[in-house]
């Protein structure tokens, strides 16, 4: 049966049709239409032994330099409150470092010219949240590793970035953007995750007051820390840090004297041993995490938003039922959206935890109740000497 293709005249979505069915056929004589643009398609531009959408550079691991519990020359490299700040290893690692940017600058300035793809901007479809890839640095003309935090708009030419080897954000032109070699993203970031131990905040989270003196105190210095612990999941280095090889004073003691944080009692071992050898975190150690401000997902919005940060994660819904928040805010998606994910790891944890601990309280209270019937059996045992007698 032929179908009527007249149009009806009477028919007020005519205008919409007629001018989408012009667009279909436009499309189709296009050279690629963009139904047949997939990930395949606009791979093409990349160099074949380029980083992928899916490459990842893991954080360093603290076994991997054999500085466990050591006291070590470090230098901090980027600090976002006391317990989340970024800091190098001073001398092994500042070799690493300089042999990585050596390489990095050769490659770009001088052989990239002659290899596919490498000399030329990074196309705009790779410019996605996540993407690892080089950036020049002009400061010095050198490159660096850098991951993507979020896509510009398209009449922006900034792009924010993440320094891997820093722990440091900035703004560049998409113009500085280059594809990275795989092979370069096998190399761990070389900045490590620190936290500062034995101090907490003076109220929910780090004033910023606080971090300003610390930043000004330590920022790109030569200094000393003793690890005390670590995180091999995450990555982090909970430490004390000084200004002197002996660490006589540290600054986690200075701050406690200058009443810029409280000293932490959960490094004790009477806090370890009530907890079954568990150091308890304070929730403000765990968030935001630090995979959440290497991604970009938390905002840098200031006191305000801090405040409000800390109703979330400090709600019983949250941290004791693991319930995600339902966060009003639009532009904040992709933060909701970690701390779902950051629940789900949590979650695995803590009932660990919570079931050790009922373990624990039931061998107690069976303790407890043996000791009390030999309490009571030897005061029998005293009643019936007594009665004899």
């Amino acid at each position: 049966m032929q179908e009527n293709h007249e149009i009806d005249e009477n028919d007020e979505d005519q205008p919409n049709r007629r001018m989408n069915a012009f667009l279909k056929r436009a499309e189709s004589h296009a050279a690629i239409p963009s139904y047949a643009l997939t990930d395949a398609v606009f791979s093409a531009d990349r160099p074949k032994d380029a980083a992928t959408l899916s490459s990842k550079i893991l954080p360093l691991k603290l076994f991997d330099t054999g500085q466990e519990n050591a006291g070590i020359r470090i230098i901090i490299t980027e600090i976002y409150t006391p317990f989340q700040f970024w800091f190098r290893f001073d001398g092994y690692i500042d070799e690493v470092i300089n042999k990585l940017s050596g390489d990095l600058y050769e490659f770009y300035n001088q052989s990239s010219r002659y290899l596919k793809n490498y000399g030329n901007q990074l196309p705009n479809y790779f410019i996605k949240p996540g993407y690892i890839c080089a950036s020049c640095y002009t400061i010095n003309m050198s490159w660096r590793r850098v991951r993507i935090l979020s896509e510009p708009m398209i009449s922006n030419d900034i792009v924010s970035v993440f320094y891997i080897d820093y722990g440091s954000e900035a703004e560049v032109s998409r113009t500085n953007l280059r594809f990275l070699p795989q092979m370069y993203t096998e190399l761990s970031s070389l900045a490590v995750r620190g936290c500062l131990s034995h101090v907490h905040p003076l109220g929910p989270h780090w004033p910023m007051n606080c971090i300003k003196k610390f930043r000004h105190s330590l920022l790109n210095k030569q200094l000393y820390g003793h690890i005390v612990e670590f995180d091999h999941e995450e990555s982090i280095a909970f430490m004390r840090i000084s200004q002197n090889e002996n660490m006589s004073p540290s600054i986690n003691k200075q701050m406690v004297e200058a009443k810029l944080a409280g000293e932490s009692d959960h490094y004790t071992k009477k806090m370890r041993e009530f907890h079954c050898g568990r150091r308890i975190r304070y929730m403000r150690e765990r968030l935001p995490s630090f995979d959440m401000l290497e991604n970009g997902c938390y905002p840098m919005w200031g006191e305000d938003f801090e405040q409000k940060f800390d109703d979330i994660i400090n709600d019983p819904e949250f941290y004791v039922n693991y319930q995600p928040p339902k966060i009003k805010n639009p532009f904040l998606w992709r933060l909701e959206k970690a701390l779902e994910s950051w629940l789900v790891k949590y979650k695995e944890e803590e009932e660990v935890w919570r079931q050790l601990y009922k373990e624990a309280n039931v061998k107690l209270l069976k303790e407890n109740e043996q000791h009390v019937q030999k309490i009571m059996s030897a005061s029998k045992a005293v009643e019936g000497k007594d009665n004899n007698g």
